[in-house]
């Protein structure tokens, strides 16, 4: 008893020194299931034994029951075949420490090469949307995108409402109805929704299963994220472009998509200064004009008896979408007599930045994306790692950001943990035996073990 309990101890001993929000995650239950432990082994130490004298007879004064009978028949089966097998091992010892070796490595082998994921989907009756559209698209053709969208979503038969959010991006929220008047959980509605938002045109729509626990990271589009970072800026978007194309190839990535957004039309408003002082017009007058036209200018209110009502001056809707609108605007000069703004200023349009991100002072690119069903998460960032190895340049780094990177993390201590378990667990065998030898054939049974847990998570 004494032997079997610290060895169960010693087991969770090591998920304390595990790191990142794993570690976070399994302390708490590594040091419950220990102190349980620990207490169940005094219970049968003290309370156990006791509880029998009170409660259990002499076998030769009592008579058993029917049910007593099958069972100690049953459990003399199970007896009667461990002798036998344990007679044919010890018969065939040579075949049998050669079997051994094969499990060992096989054991190994699958340890490497089985699919890993970190924190598994969970259906919590609602799906995140966003989207991608140009940079340039206005409002008013954005919220209609996002009307023809959410009318597809609501002709689903699993949703059962949703909600939408149209500032400078798009954003949806479908509330699922009830797990028992659906057939299909939340993956499996987003496989059927993902063809069919995205066949309006214009538009992409990213859907999204979140995460039980989200981990740091960017808020972007998709679940994971690789954040690509640099001084050189020119050298950092043309490689992120790149690298974003080369991972819409790759076939376990869904919603690839990137923050750069580099390619918003602006319109340059370029004041000819020495005119504008002739004709007594400063840029000050200029910039209030400009923004009486086009900003959010409250000139006055309007007070009701229940209430209050702003008045904003602005140009007419046809006008704002117009740049040619602009040489009907004039300016006040300091004389008194208007000046059109095309006496004052030339208008060039160029492409210029919509947000220019950074990360660790350094501007950045993140780049995110989804997994495909049926593809595991270890081998998809074993790729995407590959590929951004293969294109990035000197000067340009790449690192995988929030639950990308606790995956990683985690997966980067799990050996030595592993090896540590087994250390202590040996260490504690060893004092118990007072033996080098009898601990290495208790630990004998750990390739068993693994063999058949590993083979266990692959078909199920």
């Amino acid at each position: 008893i004494i032997s079997m309990t610290l060895s169960l101890v010693a087991i969770f001993i090591p998920l304390l020194f595990l790191a990142g929000l794993m570690g976070r995650l399994f302390r708490e239950f590594s040091v419950t299931i220990g102190v349980a432990v620990l207490i169940s082994g005094v219970i049968s130490l003290t309370l156990t034994p006791m509880l029998c004298s009170r409660y259990l007879g002499e076998q030769q004064q009592s008579s058993h029951g029917r049910l007593y009978r099958i069972t100690e028949a049953w459990y003399q089966w199970l007896v009667d075949r461990y002798d036998h097998s344990l007679r044919v091992v010890l018969h065939h010892r040579r075949i049998t420490m050669v079997f051994s070796l094969l499990i060992l490595v096989a054991t190994g082998y699958l340890f490497v090469v089985i699919p890993k994921g970190f924190i598994p989907a969970e259906d919590r009756g609602y799906i995140m949307a966003s989207f991608q559209t140009d940079q340039g698209i206005s409002w008013a053709n954005l919220t209609g995108h996002m009307h023809q969208l959410a009318e597809i979503a609501r002709k689903n038969e699993n949703v059962d409402r949703l909600m939408i959010n149209v500032s400078s991006t798009g954003f949806m929220m479908l509330i699922l109805k009830p797990r028992s008047e659906r057939v299909l959980n939340a993956d499996q509605i987003i496989n059927e929704l993902r063809p069919k938002l995205n066949s309006v045109p214009g538009i992409r729509t990213m859907l999204v299963n979140p995460l039980p626990v989200t981990i740091g990271g960017r808020r972007s589009r998709s679940l994971y994220q690789l954040t690509l970072g640099g001084a050189d800026t020119e050298q950092l978007y043309a490689t992120a472009r790149q690298l974003e194309r080369v991972m819409q190839e790759v076939p376990g990535l869904v919603d690839v998509s990137s923050d750069l957004q580099m390619d918003n039309p602006e319109l340059f408003v370029e004041i000819d200064r020495e005119r504008a002082l002739l004709l007594g017009v400063t840029p000050q007058r200029i910039e209030n004009s400009l923004y009486s036209a086009y900003g959010n200018r409250e000139v006055s209110t309007i007070f009701g008896a229940n209430d209050q009502y702003s008045v904003i001056v602005e140009f007419a809707k046809r006008f704002q979408t117009d740049a040619t609108a602009l040489d009907l605007l004039h300016i006040r000069s300091n004389q008194g007599p208007l000046v059109p703004l095309s006496t004052l200023a030339s208008l060039r349009e160029r492409l210029g930045p919509l947000s220019v991100n950074h990360s660790g002072q350094l501007p950045s690119v993140t780049i995110s994306f989804n997994i495909k069903p049926g593809f595991a998460l270890s081998d998809v960032l074993g790729v995407v790692q590959q590929q951004a190895n293969d294109l990035l340049p000197s000067g340009i780094s790449a690192a995988f950001q929030g639950n990308a990177q606790q995956f990683q993390s985690a997966q980067a201590s799990m050996g030595w943990l592993l090896g540590l378990a087994i250390i202590v667990i040996y260490i504690v065998l060893g004092i118990l035996y007072e033996s080098y030898i009898h601990p290495l054939t208790i630990l004998t049974a750990l390739p068993f073990a693994g063999f058949g847990s590993l083979i266990t998570l692959m078909f199920f």
